[in-house]
């Protein structure tokens, strides 16, 4: 799979949200490598563009949809802004938010651009799910190698910065820090995999699994049932808390 972050439908937005990209370069390299792929007639790779959903940007997204489509691209998902590093970017955000009627409108119009186009649009969530068992990046299956060649089960326990970073959450800023496992350079990745502390990350998500729904991040506060018992909530890793991406977004 190719994904590709194309951030607005125009080039004023794209360049403006990613300094120094060039949107006439990225679209017209995509359409080239979609063109070509339809000239040898092969479904390989995927070509999906990324639509990283933000308040400069979202009243885009139908033509977005449209820029798609004539593109020629597989797909396309549109994500949230769900890392925030430091509150000078909670105003970018869509998440999380109560319902806007507005965007709402705008999702609508994208889905039946999407349909018009007969082009597959995934539309993440920007409203909580409480009873979510595993996150969207789903370290049961998929994992992420950073430039340098080091593991993280995802890609924000992955990022490009040294020692403790902090992240916001519901207006609160707390600690994080990467979690690598190994270098594929260095090791093969079976052997990472093995590894007991990449095991035992993995372990609660399959604990999760195995444990069922009605599981509740216990940082978000007033959502859990009073009536169920401890033993049955199974936390997230102490990696993810404070993760939007815990909650569906």
């Amino acid at each position: 799979m190719v994904a590709v972050s194309l951030d607005g439908a125009r080039a004023e937005t794209f360049e403006r949200l990613r300094p120094e990209a060039d949107f006439q370069r990225v679209t017209r390299q995509v359409a080239a490598l979609c063109a070509s792929k339809r000239a040898l007639g092969r479904p390989r790779p995927e070509v999906v563009l990324l639509f990283m959903k933000m308040r400069p940007n979202v009243a885009e997204l139908p033509d977005f949809l449209r820029l798609a489509a004539v593109l020629g691209v597989d797909r396309v998902n549109a994500t949230n802004l769900d890392f925030i590093p430091s509150p000078a970017m909670a105003g970018l955000t869509l998440v999380p938010s109560a319902p806007d009627p507005e965007i709402a409108a705008i999702f609508e119009q994208a889905q039946r651009q999407a349909e018009k186009s007969c082009l597959p649009f995934r539309n993440v969530g920007s409203t909580p799910v409480s009873d979510l068992i595993v996150c969207d990046a789903n370290p049961l299956k998929n994992f992420f190698i950073t430039a340098a060649g080091d593991l993280a089960p995802c890609v924000y326990l992955g990022l490009p910065v040294a020692g403790t970073f902090s992240r916001q959450f519901f207006q609160e800023s707390y600690p994080a820090q990467n979690y690598t496992y190994g270098n594929i350079r260095l090791q093969e990745f079976l052997e990472i995999f093995q590894r007991p502390a990449y095991q035992e990350f993995t372990a609660c998500f399959r604990r999760r699994v195995q444990g069922g729904s009605n599981l509740i991040n216990d940082l978000v506060p007033n959502t859990i049932p009073q009536n169920r018992p401890t033993s049955q909530r199974i936390p997230w890793p102490p990696a993810c808390q404070g993760c939007y991406k815990t909650l569906g977004f």
